[in-house]
């Protein structure tokens, strides 16, 4: 995923790699889900642009995060969950 802009429900299931290298900007509900690993990049972020978001990651794998990625929930909550490593 390089841009995505949303407001309300993002849901996106990948039955592969999920690899989240751009902006990831909105409000409401963002779900990443992936069988496979999900990797946010040093570019790679997810942040509420106002308000609060509720983050859910679900991995089959793991889950990285490089050194300069984000996620900012605002005042909402972050939800990590993987059969890998976190």
């Amino acid at each position: 995923l390089t841009s995505v802009d949303w407001s309300g429900d993002l849901a996106i299931d990948s039955s592969g790699h999920l690899l989240v290298s751009g902006l990831l900007s909105g409000q409401g509900t963002a779900q990443l889900t992936a069988d496979g690993n999900v990797t946010f990049t040093a570019a790679g972020s997810l942040i509420a642009s106002g308000g609060s978001v509720d983050v859910t990651l679900l991995s089959g794998g793991a889950i990285g995060l490089a050194d300069g990625s984000l996620i900012d929930a605002g005042a909402g909550t972050i939800g990590l969950t993987a059969t890998g490593h976190i």
